[in-house]
């Protein structure tokens, strides 16, 4: 095996391995341990890719072999597993992926042009009036873009409408899926403590998720439709879909999920 951390008896490189923004300690490791790196975590066995010849040899060169995604106790009852990102590879990642694909691809992508001049515009304004909130703005621009393209959302609409759920939804989703993070990842079996366990918030952080999850994916579909219904829908990847696949029962069932995945 590649070298790594040295493991702790039981624990392996529990304490090792950050639960937040993993990624700046994995690439200090390369300093000291080189381009693949050997951790294990409770169990769980991580190979942690820290050059791009790697990553090309296993992710593209092997992906038949290393495409699937592994899996989180958190992120699965929470639903996050149903996002693309997160998804195991199978049949529903592939139509899912096959279905953006046909939005964004090098050929689609030219027709959002003009999308992005205005956002850009907007940005550059923004950036006059406020300059020290160049982060907040840029984010926003982005945000826009792949908004206005997912569900034909104005690049005008305010902030709090969905862009603050979104991120705040994208705060859980990231912590869910750090090896970690839950220790119910490590321990699956902790899922089955009963509710009355002194400390034991598992199901409830779950819940919490799961619900929040639901929201920011339902929601905007939601508000598509009723848009469809008032014939004030603009051309987007969701509207698309709901005309182009109206009797599809499949797409209409994934339809939410890829939109988020976006």
């Amino acid at each position: 095996l590649p070298p790594g951390p040295p493991p702790k008896p039981l624990i392996g490189n529990y304490l090792d391995v950050p639960k937040a923004e993993p990624w700046k300690t994995f690439s200090q490791w390369k300093k000291l341990y080189g381009d693949l790196v050997y951790v294990k975590v409770l169990g769980d066995k991580l190979l942690i890719l820290n050059d791009m010849e790697s990553m090309r040899e296993l992710l593209e060169k092997r992906s038949q072999k290393y495409s699937d995604r592994p899996s989180f106790v958190m992120a699965k009852y929470m639903g996050i597993e149903n996002n693309l990102s997160f998804a195991p590879y199978g049949p529903d990642w592939r139509q899912g992926r096959k279905l953006i694909h046909g939005t964004v691809n090098q050929e689609a992508v030219q027709k959002y042009h003009s999308l992005q001049e205005d956002v850009a515009a907007r940005f550059l304004r923004d950036l006059v009036e406020y300059p020290s909130e160049v982060m907040k703005h840029l984010h926003m621009a982005t945000a826009h873009i792949i908004a206005s393209i997912t569900y034909g959302f104005s690049i005008d609409t305010p902030s709090n409408v969905y862009f603050d759920e979104f991120a705040e939804t994208e705060r859980i989703v990231l912590k869910s899926v750090v090896p970690g993070a839950y220790l119910v990842d490590m321990i699956p079996q902790l899922w089955y403590l009963p509710s009355w366990v002194p400390f034991n918030s598992i199901r409830r952080t779950a819940e919490r998720g799961r619900q929040r999850v639901s929201d920011i994916v339902h929601r905007p579909i939601e508000q598509v439709e009723q848009d469809m219904k008032r014939g004030v829908s603009p051309a987007s990847f969701v509207s698309d879909h709901l005309r182009e696949g109206e009797s599809d029962e499949v797409i209409r069932q994934q339809l939410p999920w890829v939109a988020w995945s976006m």
